[in-house]
């Protein structure tokens, strides 16, 4: 009896040990810094660069937020997008990758993007738009721009389907270029003022690290996600809430304005 609660005890011990070692990462710090920032630590592994390559791409892709449904022949719509996507910022994927304004001052397991969008309609069929953010405590900020075509797209129809390609790179960041393409297929179908959405798309990441305190290969990673959103539109003013489900999973919410 005794010996069957050593091992038990042991195993446990062992179970835990794993973890700890594995997740309970010593963050990196550099106290010139007020939010943490993307610098690489020597530490950093190829799979760890490409694991952060897969899931980075996640929170930089130029989200679709937009029912398949064109904006038309020189209408305009601008706004605010604000994304948040679970991370595990114990992974060395991102731990490796980040350093910390103080040694308590966690990256935290949820990131939080703002940014600032406009559209504007080339076409009856054809739209495209741009998106910006940057972290004004920190070193890193993305620059997206998209393209998308509208089929089966006729006056009076309700249904809709569309292509859309995008390319967002990451600005700001001395230790890596980092740049992603999307292409997308999506369907909706208006209800009144409701317009919900279905798409599936492919994200193509390239990453490059560009410091000496690392000899890492090109990362180049295909990841697919599906998306699903709705939008709400009262006048000239949309709200849309969306959904895109992947390496990591990311809940968007935009509120636009069109003229």
């Amino acid at each position: 009896m005794k010996i069957g609660l050593f091992i038990g005890f042991a195993i446990a011990f062992a179970v835990f040990w794993f973890i700890s070692t594995a997740y309970g990462q010593e963050l990196h710090v550099n106290h010139d810094i007020k939010d943490c920032s993307i610098e690489f630590d020597p530490s950093l592994t190829q799979s760890q660069f490409r694991k952060f390559t897969r899931e980075g791409s996640m929170l930089g892709t130029f989200k679709l937020l937009a029912p398949a449904e064109p904006l038309g022949a020189k209408k305009i719509q601008v706004g605010i997008d604000y994304s948040i996507t679970r991370i595990n910022d114990e992974d060395p994927a991102w731990n490796n990758t980040f350093t910390h304004p103080h040694q308590t001052h966690y990256l935290g397991d949820v990131r939080e993007i703002p940014k600032l969008f406009a559209r504007m309609g080339l076409s009856d069929r054809i739209d495209v738009g741009l998106y910006f953010t940057k972290n004004l405590n920190a070193n890193y900020g993305f620059l997206g721009g998209e393209m998308k075509y509208a089929h089966f797209q006729q006056p009076g129809k309700p249904f809709a389907s569309a292509m859309r390609a995008s390319y967002t790179t990451l600005l700001g960041v001395h230790d890596m270029d980092f740049h992603i393409m999307s292409l997308d297929y999506s369907i909706s179908k208006r209800f009144n003022r409701m317009t919900p959405y279905l798409g599936l798309g492919v994200n193509l990441a390239w990453a490059i690290e560009t410091t000496s305190k690392v000899n890492l290969d090109n990362e180049t990673v295909f990841t697919p996600r599906g998306i699903i959103g709705t939008q709400f539109s009262l006048s000239f003013f949309s709200l849309t809430a969306e959904m895109d489900i992947s390496a990591l999973s990311t809940f968007s919410v935009r509120t636009g304005f069109k003229f």
